[in-house]
C-alpha cells in the first residue's frame, strides 16, 4: 500500500468522532494501554483537581504543595511535574501559566536553571538545581516546541524572552556543566554529587536519549549507559528494589543528603520507587533490555497490587511505625499502600505483564479515587495507618505518581518528540495525509501501519495489546483502509 490518495486519506480520518480523545495530546504513535475506560476518566478529572486544588488556588501561577512542612510552598519539581500533566493534557494555557510562573519566580538567569524552592509566604526559599525537576522541565519544553513546530499548540515566548526550545537547551547546557561528572555520572544538583552519591530516581534515560538528538556534541548516551550500571549495582537489584540515595558503585553513602532523606536514604521511599515509572518510559519509548530486566524483577518481586508499598534493600516493608506530620497537622505512617504506591509499581508490572494481565492494577488504581472526587485518595483509608480526615495524603507528591502511572497504564505517556518530527504527524485541517491524535481510539476500526513516509505496510495490532512484531520505526493508527 502507498499514500498515492492522501485525499481520501485525509477524508477517513476526518469523519472519526473525536470527542473521547478532546482531553488528551494529540499523539500519532502506538502503545499498549489497558483496555479500561475508567483510567481516562481518573486522568482527567484528576488533572482538573491539581489545576483546581495546587494552581488555581493560589495567585501566582505556580504549582504549590498545600500541606508539606511549609504549607502552600513551591519546589521546582511541582512545576516540571505540572508541565507534563497539562502538555499530556493538551492544555497549553495551563502549561504556559506554569512555565511562566516558574521562570518569573524560580529561573536564575545567572546560572540558568530553576532555583528549587519558593516560599509559601513569598521569595527564594531553597537555591540551585533539582536536576530532576530542570531535566523533566526541558524535555516537556522540547516537545512543547515540536508540538509548535507541527501546529497542534501555537509558539509561545516566556516572560523574560525565552521561546520553548531555546530554554530547554539553555537547561540542557546547564545539566551537562554543572550536573553529569566526568561525563557520564548524572548529579542530583548543579556541582552536588554526581561520582561521589546519587539518587537514582533522578536518571531519566529516556530523556537523555532525546537530549542526545538535540544536543550531539555531549555524550548522552555515555549517561544513559552509566545510570543503568548504577542501577544494576543496587543492593536491591534482584528484587527490582532500589534506595532513595546510593554511591554508583552499589554501596550507601555516609555523608549528608539532600532534601527529606528518610533511613539515609538506604530504603526505596518516595523518591526510589519512581524509578520503576523512568524506566518504564525507556522500555516504552526505546525498547532498552536493561529497563526491561529491571522492571521484570520488580513486577515478580510485587505481581499483584497488593504488594505495592515501599520497601527496604532486602525486600521487608518499612516500618509502619515511622511516621511523619503533614503541615495540616495530621500524621501518616511512611509505610503505605496508595494510590502512590500502586501508581508507581504498576509501571513496573503493566511493562513485564502486559496490558490484559494487568487490568488488577487498574482496577486497584481507580479505586483510589472516590466517585466524583478530582483528587486521589480516599477520605478514610484503613489501610494507611494514621491516614484519616478529608484531605489526601500530601495532596502533591500522590496526587502526580498516582497520575503518572494512571497515563502509563493507558498508554498516555508517549514519546510526543519522535512522533512530531515525522512527516505524518501533522495538524489537523492542512490537507496533509491526516490529523495527528488517533492512537488509542476506543470503539473504531483501526489497524496500525508502520510509515517511513513513502511506504505504509500493516502492523499486525490488536487493541490494548503490543504490536507483534514490535518494530523500530513508528507506529501510527489509522482507520483500517483497504488496499485499492
Amino acid at each position: 500500500m502507498s499514500f498515492s490518495r492522501p485525499g481520501l486519506l485525509y477524508l477517513y480520518l476526518t469523519i472519526i468522532p473525536m470527542a473521547p480523545q478532546a482531553y488528551f495530546l494529540p499523539n500519532a504513535g502506538l502503545l499498549p494501554r489497558v483496555n479500561d475506560p475508567r483510567l481516562d476518566d481518573a486522568l482527567q478529572r484528576t488533572a482538573a483537581g491539581i489545576v483546581r486544588h495546587n494552581i488555581d488556588a493560589y495567585s501566582d501561577g505556580l504549582v504549590h504543595r498545600p500541606y508539606s512542612e511549609d504549607p502552600g510552598d513551591a519546589v521546582s519539581e511541582a512545576q516540571a511535574y505540572g508541565m507534563i500533566v497539562t502538555l499530556y493534557g493538551n492544555d497549553q494555557d495551563t502549561f504556559n501559566k506554569i512555565w511562566d510562573a516558574a521562570e518569573n519566580k524560580m529561573w536564575n538567569s545567572g546560572t540558568k536553571l530553576y532555583d528549587w524552592r519558593w516560599a509559601s509566604k513569598g521569595g527564594l526559599s531553597g537555591t540551585g538545581m533539582a536536576t530532576d525537576a530542570d531535566q523533566d522541565i526541558a524535555l516537556m519544553l522540547l516537545f512543547a516546541d515540536s508540538l509548535a513546530n507541527k501546529g497542534i499548540w501555537k509558539k509561545h515566548t516566556g516572560p523574560k524572552g525565552a521561546a520553548y526550545k531555546a530554554r530547554a537547551m539553555d537547561i540542557i547546557g546547564t545539566i551537562w556543566s554543572h550536573a553529569v561528572g566526568e561525563g557520564k555520572y548524572l548529579a542530583p544538583g548543579a556541582d552536588w554529587g554526581g561520582k561521589d552519591f546519587v539518587n537514582p530516581s533522578y536518571f531519566s534515560p529516556a530523556t537523555y536519549r532525546i537530549f542526545a538528538k538535540v544536543d550531539p556534541g555531549h555524550d548522552w548516551n555515555g549517561v544513559v549507559d552509566q545510570c543503568y550500571r548504577t542501577i544494576a549495582a543496587s543492593p536491591g537489584a534482584a528484587k527490582g528494589l532500589i534506595p532513595d540515595w546510593m554511591v554508583p558503585d552499589g554501596n550507601y553513602f555516609n555523608g549528608s543528603l539532600g532534601y527529606n532523606a528518610y533511613r539515609q536514604g538506604r530504603s526505596m521511599y518516595k523518591d526510589g520507587i519512581r524509578v520503576a515509572w523512568r524506566l518504564a518510559l525507556d522500555w516504552l519509548w526505546f525498547k532498552d533490555q536493561r529497563a526491561k530486566q529491571w522492571l521484570d524483577a520488580a513486577s515478580a518481586f510485587a505481581p499483584t497490587p497488593d504488594r505495592a508499598n515501599f520497601y527496604t534493600m532486602d525486600g521487608v516493608l518499612i516500618p509502619a511505625s515511622d511516621t511523619f506530620t503533614l503541615g495540616s497537622g495530621q500524621y501518616r505512617s511512611r509505610q503505605e499502600h496508595s494510590e502512590l504506591t500502586v501508581g508507581m509499581w504498576a509501571c513496573a508490572a503493566f511493562c513485564s505483564q502486559g496490558p490484559t494481565a494487568s487490568r488488577p492494577w487498574s482496577d486497584s488504581l481507580v479505586a483510589f479515587l472516590p466517585a466524583g472526587a478530582d483528587q486521589w485518595g480516599r477520605p478514610e483509608d484503613t489501610q494507611i495507618p494514621g491516614r484519616t480526615g478529608s484531605t489526601p495524603n500530601e495532596g502533591y507528591f500522590e496526587q502526580f505518581l498516582a497520575w503518572f502511572g494512571g497515563a502509563v497504564m493507558a498508554g498516555r505517556f508517549t514519546n510526543v518528540w519522535d512522533e512530531m518530527q515525522h512527516p505524518l504527524a501533522l495538524a489537523p485541517g492542512r490537507n496533509a495525509p491526516g490529523p495527528a491524535g488517533l492512537g488509542n481510539m476506543q470503539g473504531t476500526s483501526l489497524r496500525g501501519y508502520e510509515c517511513d513516509g513513502r511506504r505504509v505496510s500493516t502492523v499486525p495490532w490488536e487493541q490494548g495489546q503490543f504490536p507483534a512484531p514490535r518494530t523500530t520505526g513508528p507506529v501510527f493508527l489509522l482507520p483500517d483502509l483497504k488496499n485499492p
